[in-house]
């Protein structure tokens, strides 16, 4: 698949088929994180794959409920370790840290996609207690959580808005920039 047709087709799917996804692929998405930007040449992000399905529901729960998590075959859940970026960061760290984690998902988001494999960004969880159900350390931000597997559901196209709506040139209190106009003017 092509870069423009993963972008395209890329969609937050909440209903899983009962499909087991292979390890090969599992590990081909985590290894996509890899090639995420980072700040200072430090990779603060780890990801945990959880297959247990005790594990997995208990997760849904910390997800504020959102039950379909556990239907996945898969969930991993990204992490940053943020120790060695504070160092060299201090008090700016915070911001490479999440940026970090964001390009990091992006990459796995694509390569699901490109397997024709689904998730979902799941974003809203109670952090401790994935941090309990998972034994991870309390100096580890917990970042998202994405279920992973075969969709159950036709994923309707998503509405984006006009690029003229969104973009601005050289200041933000300009108006909208018209499409077809040079760059340069």
């Amino acid at each position: 698949m092509q870069l423009i047709d993963a972008l395209e087709k890329r969609r937050c799917v909440r209903k899983f088929k009962n499909k087991d996804v292979s390890e090969k692929e599992m590990l081909d998405i985590i290894s996509c994180s890899l090639n995420a930007p980072c700040a200072g040449g430090l990779f603060s992000v780890r990801t945990i794959i959880v297959n247990d399905n005790e594990k997995k529901n208990k997760i849904a729960e910390a997800c504020l409920g959102q039950t379909f998590i556990a239907k996945a075959p898969y969930l991993i859940v990204v992490c940053s370790d943020k120790k060695q970026t504070e160092k060299m960061y201090g008090k700016y760290a915070n911001n490479y840290i999440k940026q970090q984690a964001g390009a990091a998902i992006q990459n796995m988001f694509l390569r699901i996609t490109d397997l024709k494999l689904a998730t979902c960004w799941v974003g809203s969880f109670d952090e401790n207690a994935i941090r309990r159900i998972l034994d991870i350390p309390s100096e580890m931000d917990v970042e998202a959580v994405l279920p992973v597997g075969y969709a159950d559901e036709k994923v309707e196209e998503r509405l984006k808005p006009e690029l003229n709506s969104v973009l601005r040139l050289n200041s933000y209190k300009t108006k909208p920039y018209k499409i077809g106009k040079k760059l340069d003017t």
